[in-house]
């Protein structure tokens, strides 16, 4: 399964998503400009991610995702109180 480029682009009330393990690939821009987006976690199965997905997503804090994935390069660890 993938999620095509821009697939979500500018949805200004997407506050947090979860990729199931099920989705291998992700492509560009997929939620550039979802400016409420606070939290991203990744499943084990994504093998490829394309550029900037996270472009203009002023309000994210947390993106979580296994050690070995492509998208590891991209976490943001939560922050403890």
């Amino acid at each position: 399964m993938s999620i095509e480029d821009g697939a979500f682009m500018d949805c200004s009330k997407l506050q947090s998503i979860v990729i199931p393990d099920t989705v291998t690939f992700i492509g560009d821009y997929v939620f550039e400009g979802c400016t409420a987006l606070t939290s991203a976690e990744f499943g084990s199965g994504l093998q490829s991610i394309g550029a900037d997905i996270f472009s203009g997503c002023t309000a994210l804090k947390t993106v979580t995702a296994p050690s070995d994935s492509p998208a590891a390069a991209l976490v943001i660890p939560a922050k403890t109180v």
